[in-house]
This record gives structure tokens, sequence and C-alpha cells, in this order.
């Protein structure tokens, strides 16, 4: 079965086996199901499985969770870079979905801080005129060590953001504005923009805001969900922990 994007190849082989290929034909990975499946559809969403069993006239939905490698040197962070877990947004500062959620992401941070890393990744939009000039903004402003101010400002404009309020932004913030106005025109700047556009084409982002929690995608954006999630890997780490220990 070929998943609709062509992103990912399924194969059920004799035994229950289930072998993930991605699109290009490289094994991604094994998962055994047992000898209870005879055929395999896709399902209505990019990483869900129909499995069939004709004998019993049978099917079952299975939903599989990619952990993905997401590059993230050089982007904007918080929090210690070893942390356990690693919290990763891809956003756009024109977006009203990703306004709202920056105030859950930080109040999360703060719960998680000693434990967290939170990442951002731009990913501006097409439709959205100002939000790559937005994106290179606050990379400039994360050369003086205020991306996360500047950040928090572009979010609470998210909706009449255009290059004269950015400007005002930036000296809101209190940004050097010589060196401002010098690092937005950085054809390096770009390149990171650029970067994380294509790191997101290659783990089928669509759209923002898209959070990955270690990896993998984080369906519930919500502050009880992030929260649930980030626990469930802090667990795990403690495990993995005890288990080298013995």
């Amino acid at each position: 079965a070929v998943a609709l994007s062509g992103r990912w190849i399924f194969v059920l082989a004799e035994g229950g086996d289930l072998f993930v290929y991605s699109g290009d034909g490289e094994l991604e990975g094994s998962i055994a199901l047992g000898e209870s499946y005879d055929g395999i559809r896709v399902g209505p969403i990019e990483e869900s499985l129909l499995l069939s069993n004709r004998k019993e006239n049978r099917i079952e939905v299975v939903t599989l969770s990619f952990i993905r490698k997401i590059d993230t040197e050089g982007s904007p962070h918080l929090g210690p870079c070893d942390a356990p877990v690693e919290v990763i947004v891809f956003s756009e500062f024109e977006c009203p979905h990703c306004a709202k959620l920056a105030p859950v992401l930080h109040e999360i941070f703060e719960k998680y801080e000693d434990k967290a890393k939170l990442v951002y990744k731009n990913y501006p939009l097409k439709n959205h005129r100002s939000s790559v000039a937005a994106a290179a903004a606050a990379l400039a402003a994360d050369r003086q060590g205020k991306f996360w101010p500047f950040h928090d400002l572009l979010y609470k404009d998210f909706n009449r953001l255009n290059n004269q309020r950015i400007q005002e932004i930036a000296a809101e913030a209190g940004l050097d504005m010589e060196a401002f106005k010098k690092d937005v025109s950085d054809p390096r700047i770009m390149t990171q923009i650029r970067k994380d556009i294509a790191d997101a084409g290659k783990i089928g982002v669509r759209g923002v805001p898209t959070v990955y929690i270690n990896g993998r995608f984080q369906p519930d954006r919500s502050l009880k969900g992030l929260s649930d999630s980030i626990q469930r890997e802090l667990d795990k780490a403690k495990q993995a922990v005890r288990m080298d220990g013995e």
C-alpha cells in the first residue's frame, strides 16, 4: 500500500510483519503485527492503515506514529540543549492559530524549563504577505539575543503585520536598529528560512502550527495534551536511566 502523498510504502509480509519504506525505497522500520491479517490498504489519513482478515470478515484501523529526525542546528530555542525532551514547533507570525499557541508553549516551558527544550522553526505561508519578512526580522533579533521577546510582540500584532509595523516592533524590543537592518538583509538569514521550509517538507509538514515532541507528531496542542506528552517522555527517560543503572 502506498500513502497518497507517495511518502510511505507499506508492505505486509507473510507472517504478519509490516515493513515501512520511504517513498524512495529506503527501509525505515518494521512492526510485528502477527499472522491474523492478510490484506492492507491506506487509511483516511497519512499515517493510518486498514488491515483486513478476509476469512473473519474483519477490518482494523492502525495508526502509526513515526519518530522524525529534525535538524535544529541554528534554530532559536529556550531551555538546556541537552534537555531530555525537545519540543519543536513549525510556525509563522501571521497565523492566528500560531498566535494562540504561542502563550501555551511559553506556559509549557515555564513548567518544564529545566527538563524541556523549546525550538522554533519557520514555515511562512505563501498567502501571508509579511510572513517571510517577519521570520527574517525574528532571526535578526535572535542575533541580538532577543528572539523570544520579538516573537511575542510579533504574535501580539499577528493580524496587522507589515514592513513598517515590523520595524516599529524592532524598536519596541530595544534592538540596535542599525545592526538589525543590516542583519535582516543578510542572505544567511534567508538561507536559514529556506532550510526550515525544506526540513518541514522532508517530514510532511503541511500547515502551521505543527508540533513535534522528541520527533513525534503532537496532534493535541492543548496545554493538557502537550503536558501529558512531555510527561510521558520524561517517564520514559527515567525508566531508561533505571534500566541502565541495573
